[in-house]
């Protein structure tokens, strides 16, 4: 079940239309039952976990849940506070990395299935609100916001028109791979190296999903238009802040698709390539760099910066969990700061140079100049 799908049908308010959720329930790869896993049509009313690990929720998600009224239910009933990472050295001794040493800002920790209870409950509480599961669309005519769906218990074939489709299934998402058959569509899929699937290596390295919108008919939202690598834990936040900019501009534009979804895309787009390309990072960095003391001393400057000028100096890792900068604001700032230090370092390698002279000159004195004195003193 996709919180993103589960998020954008709790919340209506905004919107005044009635709104029809398809979801497929797949057979999870391990679970207390796998016959019954796969009967069921309601994650509610199975003791299964699926397959997925828990999920990380920061500032963006919360306000997401904020928006609908269940950040307190998800944070206090079913949240656990993360406050940092732990290294293992291969000596079997520990460090442990604060992700906001300054304000101590956390994470938490919510299993997936937790959070789509919850989502799925409030959603049903709206009378616009109808959830269908065991309903996989397997096609869909963009241009006339026509769907063909599949019912994978009776395999029968269903139809549905809809005004607005919103693909938030997912990162095998049936819509984009549909949106892609349209011209000057953009999109590639990239598998890391400790991935357990095929990998998939397609030409060129700028084709990140674009748009995310066909028309004023269909819209991508989740990782059905930036599914990311789980490493900067934003998969789900990401997703849920496309709700929150999504229920924005319904309100700012009055619900008229044909102006929201351009500008969704127009405003979205940039900021969701920034966080993929953030969570590659985060991936090398947790995977590489953490054992580097580079890495450890540039914590440090960031803690020691962002104690003594936390308006100007703030951690790329604040910003991205613990604020709601934009993601392409976020890279800005952190390339700002990466530039103030390589600019900071030249100056004191310059510095240490013109030292150096200074003492080689002064020992060419001790050497030479000095004996040569006392000769003929």
């Amino acid at each position: 079940m996709n919180p993103i799908n589960s998020i954008r049908s709790s919340n209506v308010k905004t919107l005044g239309k009635s709104w029809k959720v398809v979801e497929e329930n797949r057979e999870p790869a391990e679970s207390v039952n796998r016959k019954e896993c796969k009967s069921e049509n309601d994650i509610r009313t199975v003791d299964c976990w699926g397959q997925s690990i828990d999920l990380a929720l920061s500032v963006r998600g919360r306000e997401a849940l904020r928006a609908v009224g269940l950040e307190e239910v998800v944070v206090d009933h079913h949240g656990i506070a993360m406050r940092g990472r732990m290294i293992h050295n291969k000596n079997g001794s520990l460090k442990e990395i604060l992700y906001d040493g300054v304000n101590q800002n956390c994470i938490y920790s919510v299993t997936r299935r937790y959070l789509n209870i919850v989502l799925l409950n409030a959603a049903e509480k709206y009378s616009e609100v109808s959830l269908h599961f065991n309903k996989k669309v397997v096609d869909a005519d963009l241009d006339d916001g026509k769907l063909t769906i599949l019912d994978t218990r009776t395999r029968k074939i269903e139809k549905a028109k809809a005004d607005l489709i919103i693909g938030a299934d997912g990162a095998y998402s049936i819509i984009r791979r549909t949106m892609a058959k349209k011209p000057r569509f953009n999109c590639s899929q990239t598998y890391i190296e400790h991935g357990y699937l095929e990998l998939f290596v397609p030409s060129g390295k700028n084709n990140e999903c674009k748009p995310y919108h066909v028309g004023k008919t269909t819209l991508l939202l989740g990782d059905a238009a930036h599914a990311m690598v789980p490493f900067y834990a934003q998969g789900m936040n990401t997703g849920f802040e496309d709700v929150l900019l999504l229920d924005e501009l319904m309100e700012r534009y009055n619900s008229d698709f044909s102006k929201v979804l351009p500008k969704f895309s127009e405003l979205r787009c940039e900021d969701a390539h920034a966080i993929c390309d953030l969570a590659m990072y985060n991936y090398v960095e947790m995977r590489d760099l953490v054992r580097k003391k580079s890495f450890l001393v540039r914590k440090y400057i960031d803690t020691f910066l962002y104690k003594r000028i936390p308006k100007t100096w703030i951690p790329l890792y604040s910003t991205i969990h613990f604020s709601r900068m934009r993601f392409r604001d976020c890279i800005a700032n952190k390339q700002w700061q990466d530039k103030v230090g390589r600019n900071t370092m030249k100056k004191i390698n310059n510095r240490i140079r013109i030292i150096q002279n200074v003492l080689e000159q002064l020992s060419f004195y001790r050497y030479y100049a000095e004996p040569l004195g006392a000769r003929y003193s």
